[in-house]
């Protein structure tokens, strides 16, 4: 009975210390539980203010920074606040500018809002070591244009010292000089007035040679009217008696042998052993009776103009150039020209002012292109008329301008007088030409009769 009541009370005893456990461990549980989630809590407080400091992708964009920050023994927050703090007291001289406010200062500079702040300062670093040089230089260049200078005026002065000793130099020659000109002056006025004696002389002599010489003159001038009547006189008994041949110009040089009126072309029986130059041109008759003047001495134009495209052995081709409306050209009508002549060479003299550009204006300066193509057709250019000119081509007479005054410009009277020898020429050629009988033409018959009118 004691054994059970010990065994009872020992399982009592268990009871209460494990009842006592139980409710331990239940209180026990309760405050671990209470920590636990007061612990869960501050973790997730702390874990929202890390968020806060630094988000999970950005863990590894720091992580170099969060080593360095390790080596110097500082959290990651007091290293990046330093690091702030220094390169704000480096860039901006104080500690408690913001980065905003850096970024705005720094975009008060216009180099900096593209390129890196080190960059800028380089590159003004470098500009001003350029400035530094170019100032030093020009430094030196102030210097050496200083001395330059120096030397320059010591040289104007020398210049200026010699001048005037050459200056007193040349006044003690101009007063000899006016001396010695004083000197000449009385002399030359007493040969002024011997000469003017002189002059008075000879002027009396000359005029009564002159006298005499007008009194010839005049006698002469009688005679050679006289002695020309006769010569008219005999020349009009002899006229009936002359045969004449047909003057040169009125000569045909040969004929249309057919026309194509489709290429508006002729052929000719002229051929290359006729000496024809292509680019030549006739005038085209009806028959060789139309190459006559009428009583103005104006010859008329043909029928048309042709000039020569293609030289042949037997026969040659001329285009038409020019073609009168209602009267074509047919076989057997005639051409000529008064430059060109298949059996001869025809010699011409030139002379006048010619006007072929058609500006109302004629100059000495177109009689040139005159004789180049009377020479480009074969015809051979002389200077003077002789027994063999064929024709004398005139062109207008050289006009004469009043005769300038005694004092007048040396060209000027040099001038007036070429184009007074010039008039005489003309004049002179003209009356050679009439009392001997040679062809004379002036520029509008030469261009009628050879057919230059219709490429003008």
């Amino acid at each position: 009975m004691a054994s059970r009541s010990s065994a009872g009370i020992g399982t009592l005893v268990t009871i209460v210390l494990l009842s006592v456990t139980s409710v331990a461990l239940f209180v026990a549980t309760i405050v671990f539980l209470a920590r636990t989630q007061r612990l869960e809590s501050e973790l997730l407080e702390e874990r929202n203010v890390t968020q806060e400091i630094i988000r999970p992708g950005e863990r590894d964009v720091l992580s170099g920074a969060l080593a360095r920050a390790r080596s110097e023994r500082k959290s990651l927050v007091a290293y990046l606040n330093d690091s702030l703090s220094l390169t704000m007291r480096r860039v901006t001289g104080s500690e408690r500018e913001s980065a905003a406010e850096l970024a705005a200062r720094l975009d008060e500079i216009e180099e900096a809002r593209t390129t890196p702040l080190i960059g800028v300062l380089r590159e003004r670093d470098r500009a001003l070591e350029r400035t530094r040089r170019e100032l030093t230089e020009a430094r030196a260049a102030a210097t050496t244009a200083r001395n330059d200078l120096q030397a320059e005026a010591a040289r104007v002065n020398t210049l200026i010292a010699d001048q005037q000793a050459t200056m007193a130099a040349m006044n003690a020659e101009i007063s000899r000089y006016k001396a010695e000109v004083e000197q000449y002056r009385v002399s030359v006025g007493d040969t002024i007035d011997t000469n003017n004696r002189r002059v008075d002389e000879i002027r009396r002599v000359l005029t009564d040679e002159k006298a005499s010489l007008e009194d010839r003159l005049t006698r002469v001038e009688q005679e050679n009217l006289i002695l020309t009547g006769q010569l008219d006189s005999l020349r009009r008994e002899r006229a009936a008696d002359m045969l004449r041949p047909d003057d040169e110009f009125a000569l045909v040089d040969g004929r249309v042998v057919s026309v194509n009126a489709a290429e508006n072309s002729v052929f000719i029986d002229l051929s290359r052993g006729d000496r024809l130059v292509q680019g030549m041109t006739f005038e085209v008759y009806d028959s060789a009776s139309a190459i006559r003047p009428d009583a103005d001495g104006n010859y008329p134009r043909g029928k048309a103009t042709i000039e020569i495209i293609r030289i042949g052995d037997t026969a040659s081709v001329a285009r038409i150039v020019r073609e009168i409306r209602g009267n074509p050209i047919v076989a057997g009508d005639v051409f000529a020209n008064a430059v060109y002549d298949p059996r001869k060479t025809y010699r011409f003299v030139v002379a006048g002012d010619f006007d072929l550009d058609g500006d109302g204006i004629a100059g000495a300066h177109e009689r040139e292109e005159i004789r180049a193509i009377i020479r480009n057709w074969g015809g051979v250019i002389t200077d003077e008329l002789g027994g063999d000119t064929d024709f004398l081509v005139l062109g207008a007479r050289p006009l004469l301008p009043p005769q300038p005054p005694f004092d007048a410009p040396v060209p000027v009277i040099n001038e007036y007088i070429r184009l007074q020898r010039a008039a005489l020429e003309y004049d002179r050629l003209f009356d050679i030409a009439t009392q001997t009988g040679i062809p004379v033409l002036n520029q509008n018959r030469l261009f009628t009769l050879t057919g230059m009118h219709a490429t003008r």
